[in-house]
């Protein structure tokens, strides 16, 4: 993963931006089936979404990042005939193994899911929110009190590479990698003073001459014979 010490907008050598957004909802049937699904519909290039994910990731890459775009490296667009649980497995792996996320949420499940498991990673995590792609609640959640991911807000999809070359980026990416770092920082408290709790419990039960074995002492057992 990336250092966290890492300033600007730009990556450290090798660092891997997660590009993420909805993906079954921009598809749009493909030859004369007329079904929606993978494998049997795409993501034109004429799509204006499709161009919008391209020019960000090519704008990602002017500032040194290395990018994961799951639209094309895992689905091919809609091209690829790939089954969902191939995709769960490409989708979260490279999420893992991201030095960030930057994520469009909108309704999508699988965006979400993506973030979730990027927020629980403690992998710096960018929300955008884009004026005309309609947003879950769950999604209007990561605004600028969010302690857990930044937001970074744009009108419509077709700014958002403007906006990663500019300084709301920078400072989105700012605010996320000190996210990252609170809830790691606040993650090996917790497990301190868990692993202090355990200490303190175990020398007070040896203080009062208490046993952790769940197996009863064989001082303990009694010493008559139980009624018929």
């Amino acid at each position: 993963m990336a250092s966290e010490t890492y300033g600007g907008s730009g990556a450290g050598t090798g660092d891997t931006a997660y590009l993420a957004g909805p993906f079954t909802s921009m598809l749009a049937p493909n030859g004369r089936s007329g079904l929606i699904g993978q494998g049997t519909s795409i993501i034109p290039a004429t799509s204006p979404w499709r161009q919008a994910l391209t020019a960000a990731e090519a704008a990602l890459r002017s500032l040194g990042w290395r990018v994961f775009l799951p639209h094309r490296d895992v689905s091919g667009w809609g091209v690829r005939r790939v089954s969902s649980d191939v995709v769960v497995r490409e989708c979260l792996d490279a999420v893992l193994n991201s030095d960030l996320v930057v994520a469009l949420l909108g309704q999508s499940f699988g965006t979400h899911i993506e973030v979730g498991a990027a927020l629980g990673q403690r992998i710096p995590t960018i929300v955008v929110q884009s004026g005309d792609l309609p947003a879950s609640y769950f999604a209007t959640g990561f605004g600028g009190t969010s302690s857990y991911a930044a937001c970074l807000t744009i009108e419509s999809v077709e700014d958002l590479p403007n906006a990663l070359r500019g300084e709301a980026f920078t400072e989105a990416l700012s605010r996320a990698r000190m996210h990252a770092r609170g809830c790691a920082q606040a993650a090996a408290g917790s497990r301190q003073r868990d692993a202090g709790a355990v200490r303190v419990g175990a020398g007070q039960r040896k203080h009062d001459g208490r046993s952790d074995s769940p197996v009863a002492s064989p001082n303990s057992l009694p010493t008559q014979p139980f009624p018929p």
